[in-house]
């Protein structure tokens, strides 16, 4: 009975290899064929720009993938496969940066990206507010008649 617990165990063993084997393969070629777009998206004064948008288009227009700068302008964008594609970064008070990329094979580090403060100003604005005909105060009832 000893020698068929024994048996019967070795080859669960072995599955259990086997299997975590060709797991440990499987993943590793899953993070072997990723790549990644990165950089830096300052302001003229080399301030970050945080929380800008940051979107990765194929050829087609069709959006891969998106993301966002963090507090200190910096992003990353993972890209499922080698291919031409299209960034787009775009952020409030900021002209859109569009810029196309090649990727083959490896990460792609784009170093630092300048936006540029979109120059459009908006016209002012004028609030006015009229006086109400009618004010009740706790000693005394009001009546405005001018304008």
């Amino acid at each position: 009975m000893g020698s068929r617990h024994l048996c019967t165990t070795q080859p669960n063993n072995l599955m259990k290899s086997f299997f975590t084997a060709l797991a440990v393969l499987c993943t590793t070629a899953l993070f072997a064929q990723s790549r990644a777009v990165s950089g830096t998206y300052l302001d003229a004064e080399s301030q970050p720009i945080p929380l800008a948008n940051v979107l990765l288009s194929d050829t087609a227009g069709t959006l891969v993938k998106a993301g966002a700068t963090d507090m200190d302008g910096a992003f990353r964008v993972v890209v499922p496969k080698d291919g031409l594609y299209q960034l787009a970064i775009t952020a409030i008070g900021f002209k859109a940066f569009v810029q196309e990329l090649e990727l083959v094979g490896a990460d792609l580090d784009l170093g630092t990206l300048a936006g540029v403060p979109d120059a459009e100003v908006l016209g002012s604005a004028e609030i006015t507010a009229k006086k109400p005909l009618v004010s009740v105060d706790p000693d005394k009832t009001v009546l405005n008649v001018a304008e």
